[in-house]
């Protein structure tokens, strides 16, 4: 179904492209001594499919999808919109992030075109210094506008950023609306932001509904 294919697509745009600024290094002080014998927090990682649910323990949350949404090749990743088809390589897919190309983590959908999208990619060591969730969702609302425009076939488009409850906080959020082929269609963007790393979840769909699991994410410890 064409609205499927176009609303999971236009994710990618939201990780191209990215400011100068986020690939800038730098020098982190060194750990004081008492650091160095504390639990170390989990690396980056890919994430997993586990019981209807991607669940991430780097960015320490579990975001489960609606009943009936499946997740393309359970189990396994799609990288850069390409499903695989064998077991991918953990390092290689990681050695893809790391050198700031966006790759799909997971892609539910439903018949109804509810689409529910994971992307990760890497922007540099000072995210926190000067990339923070409003930074990006910003920087991508005149690129992610254009490219629905490029595409064509959507009419009364509208793009604001606003912010939404997630995690039991208030996050930005980068909100589409229009219609495509006389239907109406919506989707939003957030993303979470971690020692150089941006996880985006993009959700979906023509009708209010799919738009329900974004409090339904929690935290995993």
């Amino acid at each position: 179904m064409k609205k499927k294919i176009l609303v999971s697509v236009l994710t990618l745009s939201m990780l191209t492209c990215l400011p100068v600024y986020a690939t800038e290094q730098v020098s982190q002080p060194a750990p004081l001594a008492a650091e160095i014998h504390e639990p170390q927090a989990p690396a980056f990682n890919l994430g997993e499919i586990k019981d209807g649910a991607y669940e991430n323990s780097f960015f320490n949350i579990r975001f489960p999808v609606l009943k009936g949404m499946k997740f393309d090749k359970i189990g396994k990743i799609t990288e850069l919109g390409k499903k695989i088809s064998d077991e991918a390589s953990v390092d290689a897919v990681i050695d893809q992030i790391n050198a700031q190309n966006p790759v799909i983590l997971a892609n539910a959908t439903t018949d109804k075109s509810s689409v529910f999208t994971v992307i990760a990619t890497y922007v540099g060591k000072n995210i926190t210094d000067k990339y923070d969730e409003r930074t990006f969702v910003e920087s991508k609302e005149k690129q992610v506008f254009d490219d629905y425009n490029n595409v064509g076939g959507f009419t009364d488009l509208s793009i604001n950023i606003d912010s939404v409850s997630f995690l039991g906080e208030e996050h930005p959020s980068l909100n589409v609306t229009g219609k495509i082929d006389g239907v109406n269609f919506n989707q939003r963007f957030l993303c979470l932001t971690k020692d150089g790393y941006v996880m985006l979840f993009s959700i979906a769909g023509t009708s209010d509904r799919p738009f329900s699991l974004i409090s339904q994410a929690t935290r995993l410890y």
